[in-house]
């Protein structure tokens, strides 16, 4: 896919009301994360994209997350029916940028779907079982791509994105405890242990891997692999959930 524009939506301070598990979900400081959104949109620029901010939005506080309410296929977006109630209306709110550039299908309930559990290769498309994403959600996206799609049960965490990073040419970063991970026997697997596991997500944008701060074994294994890395803050996301690829959508 060539990637040239990324979609960003900074936080608004009812960021700390984001939906989480995170043992330290209380503890989210708006203004950290601001800072640290801004060193991942200058991320995204170094790393060649074009980045395009959409209107924070203060009444959802996850919109910053404009990964999960879209999936973007060969030729179109899929603006995504989502399960969490407190999350429904976001997509509406990036309608009207997307349309600029591409058509859009809009799914229905009771499909469910984040675009957090889907994983696009070269050649196949893997979307996570999750309790974010039911075999409705997948049957749905089926219909809109020529590639085939493998379910992959989520065991731990909130979707498959969270364990998983597709960096191409065969090669993935997994997290093998969160989830199914038979599912990518054919791939030449860089492992990160359970302790680690935040590290497994990242974002690939041609030669350059965006990664989180913190995690300077993965980093190093990355760069074996031909890429720069550019580790960036991501403490407070972690907070909500949230992980690096969550914080685009790339066009």
């Amino acid at each position: 896919m060539n990637r040239s524009m990324a979609l960003v939506r900074e936080p608004t301070p009812g960021f700390a009301d984001a939906i989480s598990n995170h043992p330290q979900s209380d503890s989210i400081d708006f203004g950290k994360a601001l800072n640290q959104h801004r060193q991942y949109a200058n991320a995204l620029t170094r790393a060649g994209l074009s980045v395009i901010h959409l209107d924070p939005q203060e009444n959802f506080p996850d919109a910053p997350f404009v990964e999960d309410p879209v999936v973007m296929l060969e030729d179109k977006a899929v603006l995504c029916s989502m399960k969490a109630e407190t999350r429904r209306g976001e997509g509406e709110s990036i309608v009207s940028e997307l349309e600029r550039y591409t058509s859009i299908i809009y799914m229905l309930p009771p499909a469910t779907l984040d675009g957090g559990d889907v994983l696009q290769t070269e050649d196949e498309i893997f979307i996570g079982e999750s309790t974010r994403t039911n075999l409705e959600g997948v049957e749905f996206l089926k219909t809109f791509t020529k590639k085939p799609i493998t379910v992959v049960p989520v065991l731990d965490g909130l979707h498959l994105k969270s364990a998983a990073t597709y960096l191409g040419d065969g090669r993935i970063i997994l997290d093998c405890s969160k989830i199914e991970a038979t599912a990518f026997k054919k791939f030449q697997i860089i492992e990160v242990s359970t302790k680690e596991s935040y590290s497994a997500n990242c974002l690939v944008v041609g030669s350059y891997v965006i990664a989180p701060q913190g995690y300077p074994k993965l980093a190093a294994k990355i760069r074996e692999c031909g890429f720069q890395v550019i580790q960036i803050p991501m403490s407070e996301f972690e907070k909500a959930d949230g992980g690096v690829t969550c914080l685009s959508l790339i066009i």
